[in-house]
């Protein structure tokens, strides 16, 4: 079953679920959890696995995106549907693979980490659309509707920022997961070294020497 969870701004508490052989067909069902009743049907080629709600600003869009998306996932490509009505709006290609989180606007983030050629991305969803902060301020920042984004071509303006790491670190090392603030857990797999121990080995957090502009 998948869920999609809206926020205050949303009048209708929306169920999503994965139909299999209930009902007699296939497919996606959006319910009014106070009602009861379906909202919406889709036969998706490829279910959606998790929903977005995110506040943007810019001279012509203030506050979160009416509905929120819901996202499936096939390979590097994000399909983004409208979560209120089920309707495909875009899509994303070449989504780098990471750490994914939420940003403070409720985006998705990727944190990309190259322990081997010692470098930290964060790529970012909001930047992806708008290609880059400075074109977010424009009265055109928001106009994903219909759009294939091809995420490589965006080059930088995917990312916040893209910085230098010690290359102290060992390229075993992985990102366990963010503590806050921008601050980051890495994971080093050490066996032939440390057999006896276990094969995770806590180490300092990595902190970006930059801060974010585009969170």
């Amino acid at each position: 079953m998948q869920v999609y969870q809206p926020n205050h701004h949303q009048r209708k508490p929306i169920l999503c679920i994965t139909q299999q052989q209930q009902q007699r067909r296939h497919g996606y069902v959006a319910i009014n959890l106070r009602t009861g009743q379906q909202v919406w049907y889709q036969n998706f080629t490829v279910n959606p696995s998790f929903g977005i709600l995110v506040n943007f600003d810019s001279p012509n869009q203030h506050g979160v995106i009416p509905s929120g998306y819901l996202v499936a996932v096939s390979g590097t490509t994000w399909m983004i549907f409208d979560a209120g009505t089920g309707n495909w709006v875009f899509n994303i290609t070449n989504v780098p693979t990471g750490n994914m989180q939420y940003g403070s606007d409720g985006e998705p983030i990727i944190y990309q980490f190259d322990p081997v050629n010692h470098w930290l991305a964060l790529w970012n969803f909001t930047d992806v659309i708008t290609n880059g902060p400075l074109n977010a301020l424009s009265s055109a920042g928001w106009r994903p509707v219909n759009q294939v984004i091809n995420s490589t071509l965006r080059g930088s303006n995917a990312y916040s920022w893209n910085v230098t790491v010690p290359n102290s670190l060992p390229a075993t090392s992985a990102i366990a997961w963010p503590v806050g603030g921008d601050l980051l857990l890495v994971t080093v797999t050490q066996e032939a070294q440390l057999a006896s121990l276990p094969s995770e080995v806590y180490m300092p957090v990595v902190q970006p020497a930059i801060q974010p502009s585009g969170r």
